[in-house]
């Protein structure tokens, strides 16, 4: 299984997450747990086997660091741009977005660029609170609509026990389309 991680728990999750994406621990996720990873991250990666690779996008130095402290060789990790992940083509099992898609500037460009680099039987999981982007949360249906747009489709959503979370997967439902066929949710 191959995952590709982005948000503010990226540092746990890459040396959390990395070890069971090939062993299919059980293991917690650490700090990670309280913000959804047990019932969102954990079930997402786990029992798939291996062979496996995370990545992980990020623009701290600190995964990289802990990464090779912990001798993580499963563990890549590259920097990407606020509208493009950069992934390579068809390439991931899973992608998490872990309380960090409210904070996307422009979310069809890159929802548009992060689509490729899912497989096609792949799924992108967003685990966030369900609440204003100006409270650092975005509603569930908002991000439904906005995926939807570039072909990806809502196959499962549930509240997290805790607090205002939620935790969603989405699928390839059809053809990604050309960027100017796209069309802007109301918010």
């Amino acid at each position: 299984m191959t995952v590709w991680t982005i948000g503010v728990c990226v540092p746990t999750l890459v040396v959390n997450v990395a070890p069971p994406v090939g062993d299919a621990s059980t293991q917690t996720c650490g700090r990670a747990g309280s913000r959804g990873c047990d019932r969102g991250v954990r079930p997402a990666v786990s029992g798939l086997g291996a062979p496996s690779r995370e990545f992980s996008v990020t623009s701290s130095q600190q995964p990289v660091q802990r990464v090779h402290r912990e001798s993580l060789d499963n563990v890549a990790v590259k920097l990407g741009s606020p509208d493009n992940p950069m992934l390579p083509p068809r390439s991931f099992d899973r992608i998490l977005m872990v309380h960090m898609y409210h904070e996307v500037e422009s979310p069809y460009a890159f929802l548009w660029h992060m689509r490729e680099g899912l497989k096609p039987d792949g799924q992108v999981i967003v685990v966030d609170a369900n609440r204003e982007p100006k409270r650092h949360g975005i509603q569930p249906r908002l991000v439904a609509c906005e995926f939807a747009a570039v072909g990806l489709k809502l196959i499962h959503v549930e509240p997290i026990a805790e607090g205002e979370n939620y935790f969603a997967s989405f699928r390839i439902a059809g053809p990604r389309p050309e960027p100017e066929q796209i069309r802007a949710c109301k918010g």
